[in-house]
């Protein structure tokens, strides 16, 4: 995971070791960078620069092959040490440090990534960076936050500021600095704006181990950070596996980059991660949560499946349409008729949008009633799993099951309300059991 310290501690440690090898070289800004390209190539000068203590301008490459073969050659006899932070890429370190005898015996190399997988593929020792013990996260925290003015901060704003933050040394860094521009009594709301939007910096460090991932893992990550954090890895499986999503090792996978945890059989999303997987969500729409791939709060299922397919007004419109046979629309068994443009005093707004929503997870503490329409889930065209514990309504009309749906779970929901239009793509029906009873012919 971004933001636990890695390059802190690796710049620590090489300024603290650098002058008992031959050669040194600390080599960031990696992350992104392809193999057989100019940035490796200035990757590769740099790391010889430092190594062979010249100016990059001397150093002439014509390729990353190029670079790869001088590295070797001029480094193999010498004793050195070497830093590559921020690696994403097993390219990256076939450029820089294929082997271990392009090196010198009694070299070290130092690689800090948030992908297991690439230190396990070379064989590394890995050494995981934990979080920060409580008094050291508080140390950490009042360093920035009192700032120059040396502030006392109260107890209490400590304690919640490690319990938002989860003692992830960046997170500490950017409240407390967030606490030093501010007085006193603007604490608390830094505080809780903290807890609602975390912060851009953190995100941006946050998504590094998100934007890795290809698209499948990306979606069974946002899937579990906005919908499963603290439940059963057995049953989230078992959902998303029938929604074609997921194989075990993708799920392994996600934990190896931190991004996801997996404590006795439950799935943990740390707070800021989880936080920054329902940002991305958000941010697919801003303006109409009809519009997002997921829905997980109480106001937003609420508002999207209370929408009719068509809803009524009155006001002035104007249409326009190209020229062609006059086309009709039908609306509440009345009629328009039009051909090119012109002024109509008409009743209707479509709805756009709700074929955006895949999946909607709902699980409130205390029973929570909706209401919904006729038509509430059959204009959800792609929605791929529902889950709604908790959740009542009066089922005065029957809900018809969209086509794509694959996990239907509402046990609030009486079995005598569905329609099945296409029963062959629903791999689970958990639902209450009270049949229909047909009224007898008189």
């Amino acid at each position: 995971m971004g933001g636990m310290g890695k390059t802190t501690l690796a710049r620590a440690l090489y300024n603290s070791i650098f002058k008992d090898f031959e050669g040194s070289a600390y080599v960031d800004d990696i992350r992104g960078t392809l193999r057989q390209t100019e940035k490796m190539v200035l990757l590769q000068k740099n790391l010889l620069s430092q190594m062979l203590t010249m100016r990059k301008e001397e150093i002439l490459l014509n390729s990353d092959a190029e670079g790869s073969r001088i590295i070797k050659d001029r480094l193999c006899r010498k004793r050195v040490l070497l830093i590559l932070d921020g690696v994403d890429d097993m390219g990256q370190i076939n450029s820089l440090a294929d082997k271990r005898d392009w090196f010198g015996k009694g070299s070290r190399i130092i690689i800090t990534t948030t992908d297991e997988n690439l230190l396990n593929a070379i064989g590394a020792d890995i050494h995981k960076v934990k979080r920060l013990g409580d008094p050291e996260a508080r140390e950490l925290f009042r360093k920035h936050a009192s700032g120059s003015r040396n502030r006392i901060i109260k107890g209490d704003l400590v304690d919640r500021a490690l319990q938002h933050t989860r003692c992830v040394p960046l997170a500490l860094e950017v409240l407390g600095r967030a606490f030093a521009t501010s007085e006193e009594n603007e604490w608390k709301s830094k505080l809780d704006d903290f807890a609602e939007s975390s912060d851009q910096s953190i995100n941006k460090v946050l998504r590094v181990s998100y934007d890795a991932l290809d698209y499948k893992k990306q979606q069974i990550f946002l899937h579990i950070a906005c919908f499963f954090n603290g439940w059963s890895r057995r049953y989230v499986e078992g959902v998303l596996k029938n929604c074609e999503l997921l194989v075990e090792t993708e799920v392994n996978d996600l934990i190896r980059r931190s991004l996801i945890m997996d404590e006795n059989g439950t799935l943990r999303v740390h707070d800021l991660i989880e936080l920054m997987g329902k940002n991305i969500v958000v941010g697919e729409c801003h303006g109409d949560v009809a519009k997002r791939s997921r829905l997980w709060r109480l106001m937003d299922v609420r508002n999207v499946l209370s929408r009719d397919v068509v809803r009524v007004y009155d006001m002035d419109i104007k249409i326009f349409v190209p020229p062609c046979p006059i086309q009709k629309l039908s609306l509440d068994s009345s009629e328009i008729s039009f051909t090119s443009h012109k002024q109509y005093h008409c009743f209707f707004e479509c709805v756009q949008g709700t074929d955006a929503v895949a999946a909607i997870v709902l699980a409130p503490p205390e029973p929570e009633k909706i209401e919904i329409c006729s038509d509430a889930f059959k204009k959800l065209e792609n929605l791929r799993f529902l889950i709604m514990i908790n959740v009542q309504t009066d089922f005065r009309d029957p809900i018809y099951l969209p086509r794509e749906l694959r996990w239907f779970e509402w046990p609030e929901c009486p079995a005598s309300c569905l329609k099945l239009t296409y029963p062959d793509n629903l791999a689970v029906l958990a639902v209450r059991r009270r049949l229909f009873k047909e009224p007898r012919e008189p």
